[in-house]
């Protein structure tokens, strides 16, 4: 999946400024989702305010941080449900202790979280500059 995005200069340096899409807007799954606009880091000396970048988020990073992001919070809601079912408690606790374990997804999902950034294959690429080569055409 591919977003682009525009140089611009922050506080922080130069930065790449992503607009959120329609589809993310409305998942609000990952740190697209959750800001109307994201700033990425640029390489330096490769790009100035105002140019054109790329940002590839790799398809094969999709369908695993789904899971992750979804899975782990619901499997543990439904082993919290299933416990305090099988423990025939009143569907009030039930419904606390399917809470608690989708809570407890939650913090194995969180304990995970720098593993997670961690892989390369969720991480976003920035594709080359599209005016590099126009800039190495100047210096020569």
């Amino acid at each position: 999946m591919k977003r682009m995005g525009t140089a611009v200069m922050t506080d922080s340096g130069l930065m790449a400024k992503v607009m959120r899409s329609e589809a993310c807007q409305q998942c609000g799954g990952c740190q697209m989702g959750q800001r109307q606009e994201q700033f990425y880091p640029l390489p330096a000396g490769q790009y100035r305010p105002g140019d054109p970048v790329v940002i590839d988020i790799p398809d094969e990073g999709t369908l695993p941080a789904t899971v992750l992001g979804y899975g782990i919070p619901l499997a543990g809601l439904l082993v919290g449900l299933g416990i305090a079912a099988l423990l025939s408690l009143p569907e009030i606790l039930q419904a606390l202790i399917a809470l608690a374990g989708a809570a407890a997804g939650y913090a194995v999902l969180k304990a995970l979280e720098p593993k997670v950034k961690a892989n390369r294959r969720f991480q976003m690429k920035i594709e080359g500059c599209p005016r590099a080569a126009e800039r190495n055409s100047d210096i020569h």
